[in-house]
């Protein structure tokens, strides 16, 4: 497949630069709706969507990982 990395600055590299990112919370889940970013896996859920969902259910229980290994 294709090199992911190329052309991509290290997340470390990146944050030497410019910093800590400035936006968090619902702002930046609003952001990632915005956005349209899909997801990897097969079906590209987007990913605003599911992190919108994630902090919606956060509050409401237990803290629950569900892992999907049958994707890379």
């Amino acid at each position: 497949g294709p090199d992911l990395r190329s052309g991509a600055e290290a997340f470390a590299d990146h944050s030497r630069r410019l910093g800590a990112p400035s936006i968090g919370g619902r702002p930046l889940v609003e952001t990632l709706v915005r956005s349209g970013l899909g997801g990897r896996g097969g079906a590209s859920f987007p990913v605003g969507l599911k992190w919108r969902a994630v902090a919606a259910a956060a509050s409401k229980g237990p803290a629950v990982v569900i892992v999907n290994g049958a994707e890379g």
